[in-house]
């Protein structure tokens, strides 16, 4: 609605333009000069007709109320459209599944205190995941958030729509906690954009996650705030641990490096193994290898009371990587 309504604005206000400025050629070089640069100044000049400002008034609201609705709901595009970005930006590299769908967002931005990624399909909108804030706002005190099942404290609401059909209901699911989220926000330079940089992870129940990296325009109020702001310093490194027979178990062997290439290459002698996990943010992992899955991602399963997480690591996310050694 928002771009019909910019185009027949231009389109009128271009028949208007040049309807006015014919008329102001017959009256005098002043009046024609004056319509040529500030056309709307003819609204309050009399010699003119009816009908052109009429047109011409017409398309400057048309156009005004397009921009405006523009700017509302899509403010990264309305930005992008006022700096002259018309093209798409192709930074944008966001992938993953959806209730087992391929979900590849090509729109991500920030509304109110909720992160929205939305795959489209012209203007009809098919998937989209979001994750809300506006119950734990303390979150957005850092750039960088974390969140494992298990965790105290609150969690971002996930929220997930798609839209299978004209024939069908739009399907909606909320999911409260539980899931495992890295989310960090990268303010560029200038302000004017930040870099997002997302890996999440559902309960195997859902078949959902999301991996990738996009680019976020305009850039929120929060963040723009934290960006002149030194970054705090990451949490001491939490060790999810494994359970007591297990620890005692391998009390007499002690950890090795390994390659992370070399695993994901050939992880059979090494499935349902002990190993050691560290990630760039600093987290250490423990827990048995599950498997390599399909898309060369690291399975972990760990304890959590009496169920088991399935935990999934890209191997670039993977600092280092240790195997117990043989005893």
């Amino acid at each position: 609605m928002d771009a019909l309504l910019i185009l027949t604005g231009i389109v009128l206000t271009l028949v208007a333009w040049v309807w006015l400025a014919s008329l102001a050629w017959r009256q005098s070089v002043g009046v024609f000069v004056l319509a040529l640069l500030l056309p709307w100044l003819t609204l309050f000049l009399r010699g003119f007709k009816l009908l052109p400002r009429l047109l011409l008034v017409m398309g400057l609201v048309a156009a005004g109320s397009g921009l405006y609705l523009l700017q509302r709901d899509q403010p990264e595009r309305f930005a992008a459209l006022i700096s002259g970005q018309w093209m798409a930006t192709p930074e944008a590299s966001v992938q993953g599944q959806m209730l087992g769908q391929v979900f590849n967002p090509e729109r991500v931005y920030w509304q109110g205190q909720t992160l929205i990624f939305e795959e489209r399909s012209g203007e009809r909108l098919r998937r989209a995941l979001s994750l809300e804030f506006s119950q734990v706002p303390m979150l957005l005190e850092d750039s960088l958030i974390e969140r494992l099942p298990g965790d105290q404290g609150g969690w971002p609401e996930l929220v997930l729509q798609w839209h299978a059909g004209a024939l069908e209901a739009p399907g909606l699911r909320r999911i409260a906690d539980e899931y495992s989220l890295s989310l960090q926000f990268i303010p560029d330079p200038g302000q004017q954009s930040a870099q997002v940089r997302i890996h999440l992870h559902l309960p195997v129940s859902h078949a959902t996650w999301l991996n990738g990296e996009a680019t976020l325009v305009p850039v929120p109020d929060w963040l723009r705030q934290l960006g002149q702001k030194a970054r705090q310093p990451a949490p001491e490194p939490a060790t999810t641990e494994l359970a007591q027979p297990a620890r005692q178990a391998m009390a007499d062997r002690s950890w090795q490096p390994f390659s992370v290439l070399g695993l994901v290459d050939e992880p059979d002698p090494f499935l349902g193994q002990p190993l050691r996990l560290t990630t760039w943010s600093g987290r250490v992992y423990e827990g048995r290898l599950r498997e390599v899955s399909e898309s060369r991602r690291l399975v972990l399963a760990l304890p959590q009371g009496p169920n088991q997480v399935d935990l999934h690591f890209h191997p670039l996310d993977v600092r280092s990587l240790e195997v117990l050694s043989s005893p």
